[in-house]
């Protein structure tokens, strides 16, 4: 008799479980812009806007995340930051997810002599959200181009330099 009992209750958990793992819908996430937002001494800023659309009604919270970006097929860079974010109940939000970029991984791609205008891409993201039943790890992928502004191109920084040359005389 206890056994049936138990049996039952077991029973019983596994279907609570099952019940609540099905209220849990993951977010719609995609990747709406990738713009270049920075250029220093030591490498370039790109930034990447994530449109995040949580269809649940209770809030996910982000607790970090991590990346695979490729450009031109070649190996790029790769990170994560354990960066929190909260997506509200029932609405789309936009965060940014900021990726930096070395120069010592910039020139290889400087070296195949690319078009500033439209440089392939391919990134791969993962968001660790924490929902009410435990953590959800959820991919984001995009392949694109992108077009560097006229302001970070190499060609404007030699003007620059040629121009101040110039004035120095």
């Amino acid at each position: 008799m206890i056994k049936i009992c138990f049996y039952h209750l077991l029973l019983l958990i596994m279907l609570t479980c099952a019940g609540c793992a099905a209220f849990v819908q993951d977010p719609r996430i995609s990747i709406s812009s990738t713009d270049i937002i920075g250029i220093d001494t030591s490498g370039v800023d790109i930034e990447f806007l994530v449109s995040v659309e949580n269809p649940n009604s209770f809030d996910l919270a982000m607790q970090s995340y991590t990346f695979d970006l490729q450009v031109m097929t070649l190996p790029f860079s790769r990170g994560g930051s354990q960066m929190k974010f909260v997506f509200p109940a029932g609405q789309q939000s936009q965060m940014r997810l900021p990726v930096r970029v070395t120069y010592g991984d910039l020139f290889e791609v400087l070296k195949r002599c690319p078009d500033l205008d439209r440089i392939p891409y391919h990134v791969e993201a993962r968001l660790n959200i924490e929902t009410p039943l435990g953590e959800l790890l959820l991919p984001v992928n995009k392949t694109d181009v992108i077009s560097v502004p006229e302001s970070y191109r190499p060609d404007t920084y030699l003007k620059r330099f040629m121009k101040s040359l110039g004035e120095i005389r």
